[in-house]
């Protein structure tokens, strides 16, 4: 039984995709200093901080990155 074509394909696109979001996350502008100094869970909660998008912003970027990880799996079951 010979696998589907976009079987080899499909796991090297989400690993592609990973990178460029590794890559992206480090070039853009974060706000992880603030986020560590004031506490993460108060400092994300926090809509009266000055830069409150940016640190929410910082914080779901890294959260979908940790997804795509996540949504890693073979792309053939096993067959035993």
């Amino acid at each position: 039984m010979t696998a589907h074509p976009l079987a080899r394909r499909v796991p090297r696109l989400i690993v592609t995709v990973e990178l460029l979001h590794f890559v992206r996350g480090l070039a853009q502008p974060h706000a992880w200093g603030a986020i560590v100094r004031d506490g993460v869970l108060r400092a994300v909660v926090d809509t009266n901080a000055r830069d409150h998008f940016l640190r929410e912003f910082s914080v779901w970027w890294t959260v979908s990155g940790v997804a795509l990880l996540a949504a890693r799996h073979p792309a053939t079951p096993d067959p035993s």
